[in-house]
């Protein structure tokens, strides 16, 4: 949430603000915009980093007892940052900034994000092996879909859950058949729609007939709103699902058993 700040909400009111409340230029704007963005975001992520690099195995993933042991959230926080950064770079070094260049900040969060949780949920839907070690998944050992590993480590780190909520997690997923179904289902609905969403944005930014001030408006803000909105319906709805099937088991199990 603090890379989504940063990157779509921070830049769109303050590029709106300075170019049409203050009639400042482009390249001044976007060097306070570079300036400031990233700061809770790069605190937040060597945060994280630091509790994975430590000896103590609490925060690290399950089966990973080395010093150095990113989990795979680590590793798509890189990408992320590395993208939204460069392009902040690129676009706002020139004295004439390239604004639609500034305009993919948005679209990149997807594409870093949505693009790793969709090739984990193809992993594990055709059920092939994890090729290096992904957070608690061994090498060798089955891939788990991709909403699962971002849950887990940012709950696990970010959250401290640690191992404790690792073991939780996992023992929760392999217990419940609604519970694996909802995940499942969520890591399509997060990684498609997501992977659609960042096409259509960079569609609308790259072509020349959208005016580039409303360009950066739809690459920086609409995207996400949209996207969240549905994506809170969606969980809200797995979730109630959920809870009904849960109960009506545990009426089943009752008049069963005679409790």
């Amino acid at each position: 949430m603090l890379m989504i700040f940063d990157a779509c909400i921070v830049p769109i009111l303050l590029y709106y603000a300075m170019t049409y409340g203050g009639n400042v230029q482009g390249y001044i704007t976007f060097a306070v915009v570079t300036a400031i963005w990233g700061g809770p975001t790069y605190v937040e992520f060597a945060v994280r980093s630091l509790r994975l690099i430590k000896k103590e195995y609490f925060y690290k993933p399950l089966g990973a007892n080395q010093k150095w042991a990113f989990d795979i959230t680590n590793w798509i926080l890189v990408l992320t940052i590395a993208a939204i950064t460069s392009l902040l770079i690129v676009g706002a070094a020139p004295h004439i900034v390239f604004l639609r260049v500034l305009s993919m900040p948005g679209p990149a969060i997807l594409y870093c994000i949505a693009g790793p949780v969709f090739l984990l949920s193809l992993y594990s839907a055709r059920g092939w092996k994890a090729p290096f070690r992904i957070s608690s998944t061994a090498k060798g050992e089955r891939v788990l879909p991709g909403i699962y590993y971002i849950v887990e480590d940012i709950i696990a780190v970010n959250a401290g859950g640690g191992r404790p909520f690792r073991e939780g997690w996992a023992a929760r997923y392999n217990a419940s058949p609604i519970f694996r179904k909802m995940i499942r289902d969520q890591s399509w609905f997060w990684s498609i729609p997501g992977l659609f969403v960042a096409v259509a944005c960079t569609v609308v930014i790259v072509i020349h007939p959208v005016p580039q001030g409303v360009a950066y408006g739809i690459g920086t803000f609409m995207y996400l709103r949209a996207f969240h909105g549905l994506t809170s319906l969606r969980m809200g709805s797995s979730l109630c699902m959920g809870r009904y099937l849960g109960r009506h088991y545990r009426t089943v199990g009752s008049i069963r058993f005679g409790k």
